[in-house]
Parts: structure tokens; sequence; C-alpha cells
């Protein structure tokens, strides 16, 4: 006989001894479970008797209530076991969850913090508002607007009721911070109205350096001096701003050009540029005229080069100012802060 045929026969043969014991165990344990229900329900008695004189203790029961009994406790056992194999799972949860907690206590003190610094800005940007808005004359109406706020004003977001929760009260102090903002849009774009109104006035009036880039040096003041030529008293109707021969002038202001010619009184080649509000400037002694009369200028077009034409002793331009029939020293308006269209 072969080998794989001995393995097969031994295989079987261990199976079927196998389950024949099943059966017959199966077959005893059905037995005797008719053999106890049919002998009786009798009762089984269970005796604990202690070592000293004392009286011991007698327990009667049935078979079933003890076959329930062992299941109970299997179950019981079993419920424990496996509430074992979960212990390490509930408290690495528990862990992260901790961690978790932790972390968003954190990152609420954070916060917390924040709307704290948040406070302070606002109430120094509130302080400034109301400053700025006092200097410019533009009334705010705010106090007058509190009962559009839920909360009020921002002095009341400042100095609400502290008995509130934490958490409640920080809500409440960015709902108000937010209402309160809102609220400040208007005087912003009435203080942006004004800007605008006052850059609109500024390209409108003479007040740009009349050399290109800033450049030039002032050689002779406005007021009474000894003409150069005469040697006599005069007035100088006018500021000297001396350059090389060829330096671009530059209109002062929007207008129009109402005279670009040569003028034999000594002024030379000029130009005159009309602008709003009566005001007109004169450039004086350009060695080159750009522009041409009733032509419109914007502020900072080149009118003409520097040079020397007429009465000069050097390449400059004799720049004047005329409100009305009156000239002005041109000083007043250049001393004009301009940064808000300088910058553009």
């Amino acid at each position: 006989m072969s080998l794989d045929n001995k393995l097969k026969n031994f295989e079987k043969n261990t199976c079927y001894n196998i389950w024949i014991n099943i059966k017959r165990r199966i077959f005893h344990l059905i037995t005797f479970l008719q053999r106890q229900h049919k002998d009786g329900r009798g009762k089984y008695s269970v005796a604990i008797i202690p070592h000293t004189h004392k009286k011991g203790l007698y327990l009667r029961t049935s078979f079933l209530a003890i076959i329930i009994s062992m299941i109970f406790l299997v179950l019981i056992l079993g419920g424990v076991v496996l509430y074992s194999t979960k212990i390490p799972e509930i408290s690495s949860t528990l862990t992260t969850k901790e961690a978790e907690l932790k972390s968003s206590e954190s990152h609420v003190e954070t916060l917390r913090k924040e709307i704290g610094y948040l406070r302070i800005s606002a109430t120094k940007f509130e302080a400034s508002l109301n400053q700025t808005l006092a200097v410019l004359g533009i009334d705010s109406n705010m106090e007058n607007k509190k009962e559009n706020l839920p909360f009020g004003s921002l002095s009341y977001f400042l100095n609400k009721n502290n008995s509130s929760s934490n958490d409640a009260k920080e809500l409440e102090d960015l709902n108000s911070l937010s209402l309160y903002l809102d609220q400040t849009s208007k005087p912003i774009e009435e203080i942006g109205k004004l800007l605008k109104s006052q850059e609109d006035l500024l390209v409108d009036i003479p007040t740009l350096w009349p050399v290109q880039n800033g450049q030039g040096v002032v050689t002779a003041e406005f007021g009474p001096a000894i003409h150069p030529f005469t040697g006599e008293w005069y007035l100088h109707k006018g500021i000297d701003i001396a350059a090389r021969t060829g330096t671009p002038v530059i209109s002062t202001a929007n207008g129009v050009v109402v005279e670009a010619g040569y003028d034999r009184g000594g002024y030379g080649n000029y130009v005159l540029v009309r602008h709003k509000y009566g005001f007109f400037t004169k450039y004086p002694h350009l060695s080159r005229i750009i522009v041409t009369k009733s032509q419109v200028l914007k502020r900072g077009d080149v009118v003409g080069l520097m040079g020397m034409t007429g009465t000069a002793t050097g390449p400059h331009v004799h720049y004047e100012i005329h409100l009305g029939t009156q000239v002005v020293d041109p000083r007043k308006y250049l001393q004009i802060p301009t940064s808000i269209i300088d910058k553009k």
C-alpha cells in the first residue's frame, strides 16, 4: 500500500473516531438531562459548614436554577472579559479627546487675548475718529443712532455688564464691534468726500513747484528788491527759480492758456495760464514755448523750457501768481501740503 493511501486511511479513521466520540458525549449529555428532568425535579442542597461551632448554612435549589445560574455567570464573565479588551481602546480615545480639549482651550484663550487687543484698538480708533470728525467739522450723529444698535455705541461695547459668561460676553463684544463699524462707515464716507473735494481744490489752485521734478533754486524772493539792471528799488512780483537752460517748466494747476508769446518789456518768451477761483500764473524768460493759446492744461503739464530771454542775468523762470488783479507771494501757495495728490 502506498504512503498516500495510508495517510488517507489514517485521516479517515481519525475523523470517524472523533465523530463517534462527539456523538457518544452528546448522547450522554442528553441522557443525563432527560434523567434529571424525568427523575423529578428534585431539589439539591448546598451546605456551607464553618470550622467553628457556629451553625452551618444550607441552601436548597433545583437543577434548572443551577443551570440558569451557571449560564448567567458565564455571561457575566464573558462581558467582563469583553469589556477588559475594550479598556485600552477607550483609554486611548479618552486621552485623544483630552488632548483635543486642551488644544481647544488654548485656542479659546488665544482668541480671548486677541479680543482684548481688539478692545484696546477699538478705543484708540473711536478716539481718533471722533477727533478727526471734529477737526473736519463732520457730525457723525453716532450718539443719536444708539437706538439702531442692539448693544449701543462703541462705548457700550467697551463697558458692558461683566456678569455674563466669558463666551457670551466675547460674542457680544464681536457683535457690537461689527455693528459699530457699520455705523462708522457713513462718517468715513464723509471724510472721503471731503478729501476728494480737497483734492479737486488742490489741483485747481497753483500749489505745485513750477519746475519739473522739483528742480531749481530760488535766487530771488517776492517783494521789494533792487533791480539788477537799473539799481533802483522795485516790487519783485514773483520768485526767480534758476536751473539749467532747457529744464522743463510746468503748469502749477489745471487751467487754460490765455497768452503765449514774447514780451518786449522784459519778460521775453512767456506763458500766462488762467485757473479756477480767479488765479493766474505767469512763466517768463522761457527759451522755448511748448503750449499754444486756449490749450487746456492739467496740473504738471509742460508749458515751456527754461531760458533767459528778455531781461535776465541767467537761465531762470520768473514765476508769478495773480489773484484777480493783485499779485501774491507764490510761497504762500507752494507751502500748502499736497501729499494727497502728489502720491498719485
